[in-house]
């Protein structure tokens, strides 16, 4: 509409809104999300796992009614990102879901509610601004923990697919209010003051009206400028907001301790911005910090794990092994204690200790192929060559390029040729 000459436009006809783009625009969001989260790692599962009890989204395994409150905190969490983004946390995880007296979820209720009479009075008279409230929801069933519990509870970057319904809200502004103003200032002055007199010929074919949401008078034309100065200066504002923490970014380190900036006692935060330490080679630190977080979170087998867990990759495993048991003792099912005790117990040389171990961390998590390499290589060190070389060949199947196992295969049935088995005992 903004495109089209003034001289061409048809009077007092909106656009109608084509039956098929409402659907577009909530089906589109939906289908992105499960395409790139199938394409980037797997079927989701949205399943609790004890393992990462700092770090899981709490509305994993919640009830519908559990999570309810969630959507209306996201509502307002995410509207206040898209408009300041700054600072921008790495995720945000709270360790227990909102509930209804949190002031969050009657402002995102509120947001929805208004979101919803929108779109109601867009489908009502079949305007393309229905298009923004559709793509909106759609969005929101994504990131609001409503249809599926997703892996973060609530990160940043989750926002942008959301720019989508602000995009549609820019251009229905745009096509709505733009060719008032074009035409306003097209029409002569002393013209425009007879047609403000002059009673109007309905009957009359080249009479041009303006839009359906505006009248002729100075207060609508005044409301519609007002609008696209308002929109203008928020978009503005934002830009500049996104422009100065983007230029505070230099690695996800940097990235890390803004969140842990604005989150100083936050044990997910910290336990993230350790491992970011660890990586980097900057172990005092990263030391330093897991420890904070097991003075934070002294009941989250998760902290316990991830000091032990430090250790043993620094060489240290006398005082990696206390630790993993602490872990145990919160969390039973904690399988990536389970596999460090028996790495240890491989690096020790105790063989029978080592299966027992590993059995039990594969048992609790069959799919964690790194489980599996331990396990066959105890079973190696233990002369059990076919189930270890059966074992590798099913790691092979999922991961094929998987180096470590591709070598330790290949020297499992070199020594079978080579020795023989006292069994083949799973």
């Amino acid at each position: 509409q903004v495109l089209t000459p003034i001289e061409h436009q048809k009077p007092n006809i909106r656009n109608p809104l084509p039956p098929l783009l409402p659907l577009l625009a909530f089906a589109l969001p939906l289908a992105l999300y499960l395409v790139a989260r199938l394409l980037i790692t797997t079927s989701p599962d949205y399943r609790s796992d004890p393992t990462w009890d700092l770090l899981e989204n709490p509305a994993a395994g919640a009830s519908l009614v559990e999570r309810l409150p969630a959507f209306g905190t996201l509502g307002w969490t995410y509207l206040r990102f898209l408009v300041s983004p700054h600072p921008l946390p790495a995720f945000d995880t709270p360790p227990a879901l909102p509930g209804w007296s949190d002031a969050g979820t009657w402002a995102g209720m509120g947001i929805h509610a208004g979101m919803l009479i929108l779109l109601l009075w867009g489908l009502r008279r079949r305007s393309p601004l229905a298009l923004a409230p559709l793509w909106w929801f759609a969005c929101m069933l994504v990131v609001g923990q409503l249809l599926l519990p997703i892996g973060a509870y609530a990160e940043v970057r989750l926002a942008y697919p959301m720019l989508g319904a602000a995009a549609f809200l820019l251009a229905w502004v745009a096509g709505t209010a733009a060719p008032l103003a074009l035409r306003r200032s097209r029409e002569p002055a002393n013209g425009r003051r007879r047609a403000s007199h002059a009673p109007p010929n309905r009957a009359s074919k080249d009479v041009v009206g303006p839009p359906a949401f505006a009248s002729s008078s100075a207060l609508a034309r005044g409301f519609a400028r007002s609008v696209l100065v308002v929109l203008a200066a928020a978009l503005l504002a934002s830009c500049v907001l996104v422009v100065y923490r983007n230029s505070a970014y230099e690695s996800e380190l940097t990235l890390l301790r803004t969140d842990v900036a604005h989150r100083p006692d936050n044990p997910g935060s910290l336990l993230r911005l350790a491992g970011a330490y660890a990586a980097a080679n900057r172990l005092p630190l990263a030391e330093h910090t897991y420890r904070r977080v097991t003075e934070l979170a002294p009941r989250s087998a998760q902290a316990w794990h991830d000091l032990g867990a430090f250790y043993w990759q620094t060489q240290r495993p006398a005082e990696a092994v206390p630790l993993f048991g602490r872990a145990l003792e919160l969390e039973p099912r904690h399988h990536l204690a389970w596999m460090g005790l028996g790495a240890i117990d491989l690096l020790r040389g105790d063989g029978p200790a080592a299966l027992a171990h590993l059995r039990r961390a594969v048992e609790l998590a069959p799919e964690q192929t790194r489980a599996q390499y331990f396990l066959a290589l105890a079973e190696a060190h233990a002369r059990l060559y076919h189930p270890a070389a059966a074992r590798l060949r099913r790691i092979l199947e999922t991961e094929p390029h998987a180096t470590a196992a591709i070598e330790l295969l290949a020297e499992i049935e070199r020594r079978a040729r080579e020795e023989p088995t006292p069994g083949t005992g799973d």
